[in-house]
């Protein structure tokens, strides 16, 4: 069941090309945290973010960045 993360996970190293690397149990809860989240605040219809309000992307960006910390 996806559901959002209850610890924080940090992610602390990131690639040559600045992508972050993460450990091996940390995507996989970044994967379903995200997935929570889009099927909580989005109508199942959306077929593209460009339709998406750029204020409700906002909003639901900040809420992982609540569980994971990034580079």
């Amino acid at each position: 069941m996806n559901q959002f993360p209850k610890v924080t996970y940090r992610v602390t190293n990131v690639s040559a090309i600045g992508q972050p690397l993460a450990l091996e149990e940390t995507l996989p809860k970044w994967h379903n945290a995200l997935g929570f989240l889009v099927r909580d605040h989005l109508d199942i219809i959306v077929m593209e973010w460009k339709k998406v309000d750029k204020d409700e992307i906002a909003r639901m960006w900040n809420r992982p960045l609540m569980s994971f910390v990034l580079p």
